[in-house]
């Protein structure tokens, strides 16, 4: 993605999608994983609306295959805030991403989802809708966590 080859990214991605569906079918969570690559690299072309279907199908996979508090299903509930937030749904984001904010809470040292990086995500999202004091406290929580991570 990062060479410029987005449209063939893309097809690579639709391409992997209708193989991995014949390989392990819809409920798999390798499953999930195919639609998360395609939604971001949909999303990355600034085709948002059209990121949006395989990002839900990804959460949708991982919630009825890992259940509804697992860290990995944080990693969808974040990517589809930060869609939500590109698309400037930022209500909708917000209330999004204080549900993978509970589960990394829950799962401290996770490697799929940093939780510096959903309180940056969740203070930016409060800032641009001009919820300063609230988007200030989640900031200042993630600035030690990021420190430790250097």
């Amino acid at each position: 993605m990062r060479q410029g080859k987005l449209p063939e990214a893309e097809a690579a991605g639709h391409e992997a999608v209708a193989i991995q569906m014949k390989l392990t079918g819809l409920e798999h969570p390798d499953m999930a994983n195919a639609f998360a690559n395609l939604a971001r690299v949909l999303e990355d072309q600034g085709q948002l609306a059209e990121a949006e279907a395989p990002q839900l199908e990804a959460l949708a996979i991982r919630q009825n295959a890992l259940g509804s508090d697992h860290s990995t299903l944080a990693l969808s509930l974040c990517h589809l805030g930060r869609l939500l937030k590109k698309r400037g749904d930022l209500p909708d984001a917000e209330a999004l991403l204080l549900e993978p904010l509970a589960i990394t809470r829950n799962f401290p040292g996770t490697d799929y989802v940093d939780i510096a990086d959903v309180l940056g995500l969740l203070a930016e999202v409060l800032a641009n809708q001009g919820k300063i004091s609230e988007a200030k406290e989640f900031f200042d929580e993630a600035q030690p966590l990021r420190k430790d991570i250097k």
